[in-house]
C-alpha cells in the first residue's frame, strides 16, 4: 500500500502546474483550477504523506488567486461558490494558515434560512442551485467550525444536515451520483456516532469506480486491497462519471428521471487525490 501511495503522489506531482495549481474536469464552462486545487490540497494535506512543498505551492497559488469579493469558485469565470470557498478555507487551515477574512465573509453569504448553505447565491444563479445542499453545507460548517464571527451558524448547519438524513442513515448528494460523497462530508461534520450509524447501509452499497471506493475506505475502512489493485501504471486511478451537473429545476436529483449529465475527471487528479488520502488513512497516517 505504501508503494501505491508513493506512486499516486508522484502522479499528482507530475500533474501539478509549476505555479502550484491542479486542473481537472471538463464541464461546459471548461476545466476547474480553483475547486480542483482546493479539494485536492485538502485531501492531500490530511494524508500525512504528501510533500510539504507540493502543498505549500498549491496553497500559495490559491491565496494569490482569490476572487474579487473573496472566496473561490469552480473556475474564475463562474464566480465564487460555497463549496470551493469552504474547501479552500479547509485546505489553508490544514496547513495552519489563516483563512482570508474576505473568503470567510463570502462563505457566510451562501447561508439560507433553513440553516444550510447553497452552492450559489440568488445574485449568481436560480432554482435549485440556490437551495441548501447537504455536502456543501457540511463543508461550509467544517470550514467555519473555529470562526467566532458567526455564532450559531455551525450549529444551525449541523441541524440542517441531521434533518436531511435518510431513514437508512445516509445522505443524498445534490452534485454527486450516489450517497457516498454527501455521507462522507456529513459524517466528517457530525463525528464518529454518525459514522457508525451509517455503516450498515454503506456495507450494502457497492462503490462504482475508484472515487467511491476511496470514500468507502474513509467511511468504513474496507476495500483498500481492491483500490490498490486498481491503480494505473502511471500511478493514477481510473475515473468514472461521478459528478452530476444537476439541472437547476431539479431539487431532488436522486428521484428525478433526468437529473442532469454526469462527468468523469478526465485528468484523474480528483480521483487520485481521494485514493491517496484514503489509502494513507488506512495505512495509519493521520486523517
Amino acid at each position: 500500500m505504501k508503494s501505491a501511495i508513493e506512486r499516486g503522489l508522484a502522479f499528482l506531482a507530475a500533474c501539478q502546474d509549476a505555479s502550484g495549481f491542479w486542473s481537472d474536469w471538463e464541464l461546459p464552462v471548461g476545466p476547474s483550477l480553483m475547486w480542483t486545487t482546493a479539494y485536492c490540497g485538502w485531501r492531500l494535506a490530511q494524508c500525512g504523506s504528501a510533500p510539504l512543498s507540493m502543498l505549500e505551492a498549491a496553497a500559495d497559488w490559491l491565496e494569490a488567486n482569490e476572487l474579487e469579493g473573496g472566496g473561490w469558485g469552480y473556475a474564475r469565470s463562474t464566480g465564487a461558490d460555497a463549496d470551493s470557498t469552504a474547501l479552500g478555507i479547509l485546505f489553508l487551515q490544514s496547513l495552519r494558515r489563516r483563512a482570508p477574512a474576505a473568503a470567510v465573509r463570502r462563505l457566510l453569504d451562501f447561508r439560507r434560512n433553513d440553516g444550510g448553505f447553497a452552492t450559489y447565491g440568488p445574485d449568481q444563479s436560480f432554482g435549485a442551485w440556490t437551495a441548501s445542499h447537504v455536502e456543501v453545507t457540511a463543508a461550509a460548517a467544517l470550514a467555519l467550525a473555529n470562526d467566532r464571527t458567526a455564532p450559531g451558524v455551525v450549529d444551525r448547519a449541523a441541524a440542517f444536515v441531521r434533518r436531511k438524513r435518510r431513514p437508512d442513515r445516509l445522505w443524498d448528494s445534490y452534485w454527486w451520483t450516489s450517497p457516498w460523497y454527501a455521507t462522507a462530508m456529513a459524517v466528517r461534520l457530525l463525528g464518529e456516532p454518525a459514522r457508525w450509524e451509517s455503516r450498515p447501509a454503506l456495507l450494502d452499497i457497492h462503490p462504482l469506480g475508484c472515487f467511491e471506493a476511496a470514500l468507502r475506505i474513509l467511511l468504513i475502512g474496507e476495500g483498500k486491497e481492491e483500490l490498490s489493485g486498481a491503480q494505473n501504471a502511471d500511478g493514477s486511478w481510473p475515473s468514472a462519471p461521478i459528478l452530476r451537473l444537476t439541472h437547476r429545476d431539479v431539487y431532488s436529483p436522486h428521484t428525478a428521471a433526468d437529473a442532469g449529465p454526469c462527468f468523469a475527471d478526465p485528468r484523474r487528479v480528483f480521483t487520485t487525490a481521494t485514493a491517496v488520502s484514503a489509502l494513507a488513512a488506512a495505512d495509519g497516517a493521520r486523517t
